[in-house]
């Protein structure tokens, strides 16, 4: 059960991760294509070997980041906001709650 989690947790990341970059569409049909053929034809850590090589490309960060605004950082989702104000000098931790 354990594994079949694995498996089916490494390629869920890996398709979200590569649809999230989509330079442009037949780049990530050939990516998706390469890892489904690496999985079937390889095995899990193929596969999580393949995952963790675009993780580590940086043309695949720039197509992740490319649309977005990092002018204070990357972050794919806020639960929690720190405010700092370092004339008090005060940190406040708020949790996000509906917006």
């Amino acid at each position: 059960m354990r594994l079949l989690r694995a498996v089916f947790s490494t390629i869920f990341l890996g398709f979200c991760l590569l649809f999230a970059a989509q330079p442009t569409q037949n780049t990530t049909d050939k990516q998706s294509a390469k890892i489904v053929q690496t999985y079937r034809m390889q095995g899990i850590k193929a596969t999580q070997a393949l995952l963790e090589s675009f993780l580590v490309d940086k043309d695949f960060w720039l197509g992740v980041l490319e649309e977005k605004d990092i002018e204070y950082g990357y972050y794919e989702n806020m639960d929690f906001l720190f405010v700092a104000d370092k004339s008090a000098p005060n940190l406040v931790l708020y949790q996000i709650q509906q917006g």
